[in-house]
């Protein structure tokens, strides 16, 4: 099912209609990054095999609703279902770097999952912290969008922030769940070995791009304007710009 619903998606017609300087995205981690990043993985767009994917799942005739399943006191999944609710799609409450247009983008995800016969409604969850909280709570049923501006372009601080610890289900990442992917950010964690902590950041990638744990759309820069008269600035990647290298002709 997650794997239809991102083949359902066209990231470069996203990209291409709302991101000013943005590739479209098949791995967690952007091409930029110090290491990590796995070019091999592609996620393509593909309906027709979507479409498939959805009758193999048991809906041949598409879709409108998900259940909700309940839970144990440790927080994994049961089977027993408890709710039946609206396919929702949620839009972000603000503008942010990695989220241009966010009314735009969840329409256009909407619109495309309908081509593959999911149907799915709009939905919201308050501002922004109500949004996160929310999110944080495990309480956004559905596809919901969110980001992340790099703090310091390890991928620990991409990859490792997530989903080190989901060897447990955790309601932050909608319950997702899988032990080896966090045995493997766990280990690259304290790896002194340059070779075999690059090699777990590759295999970690590999292995939520095959469960579709998550639906990549786009990596975007951010933008940094300068008068032509401006040399000698350097990026920083703590977002903390430093200006003593920077003259003024």
């Amino acid at each position: 099912m997650r794997q239809a619903v991102s083949l359902a998606i066209d990231r470069q017609a996203i990209v291409d209609a709302f991101y000013p300087n943005a590739v479209a995205a098949n791995t967690f981690h952007p091409p930029t990054i110090s290491t990590g990043f796995n070019a091999e993985l592609q996620t393509p767009y593909d309906p027709e095999l979507a479409r498939e994917l959805l009758a193999q799942a048991g809906y041949p005739d598409g879709l409108s609703e998900l259940n909700v399943l309940g839970q144990n006191e440790d927080g994994t999944v049961t089977d027993e279902v408890v709710d039946t609710i609206p396919f929702q799609v949620y839009v972000m409450p603000v503008v942010r770097p990695y989220n241009p247009d966010p009314e735009a983008i969840s329409t256009a995800v909407a619109d495309m999952l309908a081509e593959v016969g999911i149907q799915a409604e709009l939905a919201t969850a308050g501002d922004w912290a109500t949004f996160l909280s929310e999110r944080s709570n495990g309480n956004l049923l559905g596809l919901y969008p969110l980001g992340w501006t790099g703090d310091n372009g390890d991928p620990d601080n991409f990859i490792g922030y997530f989903f080190h610890d989901i060897d447990e289900p955790l309601a932050r990442e909608g319950w997702y769940q899988n032990a080896e992917i966090a045995e493997l950010l766990q280990f690259a964690r304290s790896a002194t070995d340059f070779a075999a902590r690059e090699q777990a950041y590759l295999d970690a990638e590999a292995l939520l791009a095959a469960e579709s744990g998550r639906v990549f759309v786009a990596h975007g820069e951010v933008p940094l304007a300068f008068n032509s008269r401006v040399s000698g600035f350097i990026p920083s990647p703590f977002a903390k710009e430093l200006y003593k290298t920077v003259s003024v002709n």
